[in-house]
């Protein structure tokens, strides 16, 4: 298993049943933490085809959405969370419009 499967997949544990954030019941370092590692990892978006060039899988893909749904849905709610929205948006929308500017 890929380690950022590893990783996600104890993220979903965390947040399963119906826990709101990773540690506790309010946003702490872990969910900080949290919130960086998949946002980092959407730069490799822009560079799919350079990464696959190189025989290698994007750590990013639509299977993950599939197997990790507590996970995702918890990045896509801290990225609109006060706390993050005004750093984390502009930075997602950087990269949505550099993928489109170079597809």
């Amino acid at each position: 298993m890929h380690a950022f499967d590893v990783y996600l997949s104890a993220i979903n544990r965390a947040l399963s049943p119906d826990r709101a954030f990773v540690v506790g019941d309010s946003l702490t370092l872990a969910d900080i933490c949290f919130v960086a590692e998949p946002g980092l990892l959407h730069n490799e978006i822009p560079r799919v085809r350079e990464i696959e060039g190189l025989g290698l899988a994007p750590i990013l893909s639509s299977q993950l959405v599939v197997a990790y749904p507590g996970a995702i849905a918890h990045f896509k709610k801290l990225s609109n969370h006060p706390a993050f929205a005004p750093d984390v948006l502009p930075y997602l929308e950087k990269i949505e419009r550099v993928t489109h500017a170079h597809p």
